[in-house]
This record gives structure tokens, C-alpha cells and sequence, in this order.
């Protein structure tokens, strides 16, 4: 009763004067924050992450320049490096592991989106280079824009069976050369290999590379997964030497003195897991900034992901701005386990 009796009140009181301009000002000032805010989220410079306290951080090391981007067909053209025998490669590519049934489609949405680094490899319970072949074709981009990589499975090492199972690379590419060709672990782990009683060890798989780099089958060939003391034995046998190191780096685990031996030896280092799937199952994930920060660190990155959104935004990650703060502060991170 008291609420009505007030809604009759009130319907019978005039409205004070000042009442319509009031509303227009208000409606005027509302419209005005409105594009001030949208124009500071247009004009704002790229992401950046909020993280632990400085008082325990220290100054990092081998920072590079800033990293510049072209255009390249409406698209943001990743910057290229240039590996020790000359082969030019670009920085940023789009890693295949892992994506099952969406293996086509997700490779075809980074090659629109403009990846051209397309890393793949022979091991069938994590790829799918059929499929990578496939969504080339579908693409139209020519091989030449392409920088393509394939990776030797441990229970196929020998030196027959390493060129039987590079060309059967090509094959499933559609391809007629690789431009960068690894030898994916250096021993047969019981994990990888249940099946298998391949005993041949990583160097007759060495000289089949080698081969194939001086037959101009593939442009440059290196290894994945090796350790410290691997490394240093395929240095002191190879005939070429090895331009690439890919292995696992992230902000735990930022794989810093294998790093540094990589940049004295004229190795470019190639990090996977850049954004923490190997933390994904304890509930942790990272901000696409953090490529920059492994950019910065001279690295060749390879992020994957089946959702086009985030495709693009690992992609546009180019973009953002990352100083020498957020650096240190990320570095910090290093062996700090979640």
C-alpha cells in the first residue's frame, strides 16, 4: 500500500524544471566517456603482464633487438633470422603436435591468418603430416613462402630406412624438399618406442641427413631434444653442423645454459611448449606475450592451438610491447615450479 500510495505521490508532483537538462547532460557526458575509453583501447600499446615483486629479480641477458614485422599480403610478415649456413627462417611458426582430428583445419587457419613456418614431424601419435599436406594445397601458397620442417622418428634410425621415411615426408607434404630436417630424439625411449627393438643408434641417421643436405633435398638439418653432452658429441663427429636445437623452454623452464652454448656455437635454438602445455594439466596457462618474451631471447617459436582465436592472437603477440622490465621480471620466473 505505502508503494503505490508513493508511486501516486510522485505521479502527482511536477517535474523540477531543471529535470530534462540534467538527463541530456548526463547522456552527453556518458556518450563522451564512451568514445574516450574506446579511443584508449584503440590507441594503447600492446598486452602486458602483471607479475611477481622486483625485489628478487635480476637483470637479464642476450636480450635482442626489437624485433621488426613487414606486411606481406594484409598480413603481419613474422621477422626472419638467418641460420648459420645461410638459410633465412622465419621467427615466429605454428607448431602441429597434438591436434588430432583438427590437424587440417587448424594448419589452414594459420596459414590464412600468416604463419608460413609450419613445424610437423613422422611420429604418428602426435601428428599428422597428410593433414598438413592437405591444408597446404588448400591454402594456394606457393613453396616458396613456406618454410617446412619434418622430424625423424627414433625407431626409424639407420641410414636406409632415414632416407625411406624422408621421402615418404615429402610424400605426405606435397612437397619436393624440406627446409629443415631433424632427427626428433637422439634414443629410442621405451615411452616413444614400446613396439620397437630398433637398436641403431642416432649416427647412421646423422649421415643420412647429411646426405640428403648435400643432395639440396633439404636446406638445413639439426636435431631435437638433444642434452648438453649429445650435442657436444654430434659437434665433434658431424661433417655439417647442426643449424637448429629444438627443445622444450618456457618461464619455469627457460633451458638458459643450453641457450647460451646454442648462441656461442652458431646454433639457433627452436623452443616448443613456449606457452606452458607442459603446465596446462596442473591448471597453469600463459599470456601469448610471453612469445615475445622467448623472441627476445633469440628463439624460434612454434605455438600451436586448434582455436582459430587464439591462432591469431599467438600470431598477433608480434604486436606487443615487452621492455627490459618485463623481461627481467619473466626471467626471474626461471626454475620458480608452480
Amino acid at each position: 500500500m505505502r508503494m503505490g500510495g508513493a508511486r501516486h505521490s510522485l505521479s502527482r508532483q511536477p517535474s523540477p524544471p531543471f529535470l530534462p537538462q540534467l538527463v541530456s547532460c548526463s547522456l552527453f557526458i556518458t556518450i563522451c566517456c564512451s568514445l574516450l575509453l574506446l579511443l584508449h583501447f584503440y590507441l594503447r600499446p600492446g598486452p602486458r603482464l602483471e607479475y611477481l615483486s622486483d625485489d628478487r629479480l635480476q637483470m637479464a641477458s642476450g636480450i635482442a633487438d626489437d624485433l621488426k614485422l613487414d606486411k606481406l599480403d594484409g598480413h603481419t610478415k613474422p621477422r626472419m633470422i638467418q641460420l648459420a649456413n645461410g638459410v633465412l627462417m622465419p621467427v615466429l611458426g605454428f607448431g602441429t603436435a597434438g591436434l588430432g582430428e583438427h590437424t587440417k583445419n587448424a594448419t589452414l587457419c594459420a596459414l590464412q591468418t600468416g604463419y608460413r613456418l609450419l613445424d610437423s614431424a613422422q611420429a604418428r601419435e602426435w601428428y599428422n603430416e597428410e593433414a598438413v599436406g592437405e591444408s597446404i594445397r588448400l591454402s594456394g601458397i606457393h613453396r616458396e613462402e613456406l618454410f617446412l620442417v619434418s622430424k625423424l622418428h627414433p625407431r626409424n634410425f639407420g641410414y636406409r630406412i632415414t632416407m625411406q621415411q624422408f621421402a615418404k615426408s615429402l610424400e605426405d607434404l606435397g612437397t619436393s624438399y624440406l627446409d629443415l630436417f631433424l632427427l626428433h630424439y637422439p634414443k629410442c625411449f621405451s615411452s616413444i618406442c614400446a613396439s620397437t627393438n630398433n637398436e641403431v643408434t642416432w649416427h647412421e641417421s646423422w649421415k643420412a641427413l647429411e646426405d640428403l643436405y648435400h643432395d639440396k633435398k633439404v636446406k638445413a638439418i639439426g636435431v631435437s631434444n638433444f642434452d648438453l653432452e649429445e650435442l657436444k658429441e654430434l659437434l665433434s663427429l658431424a661433417e655439417v653442423k647442426p643449424a637448429i636445437l629444438q627443445r622444450y623452454s618456457d618461464p619455469f623452464h627457460s633451458d638458459r645454459g643450453i641457450q647460451d652454448y646454442c648462441l656461442k656455437e652458431h646454433i639457433q635454438y627452436m623452443g616448443y611448449s613456449t606457452l606452458g602445455s607442459q603446465w596446462f594439466l596442473r591448471g597453469y596457462g600463459f599470456n601469448p606475450v610471453v612469445l615475445q618474451w622467448a623472441l627476445k631471447h633469440h628463439q624460434v617459436v612454434i605455438p600451436r592451438s586448434s582455436n582459430p582465436n587464439r591462432i591469431k592472437e599467438n600470431f598477433d603477440s608480434l604486436s606487443c610491447e615487452l621492455g627490459r622490465e618485463d623481461l627481467v621480471q619473466i626471467n626471474a620466473l626461471d626454475g620458480e615450479v608452480p
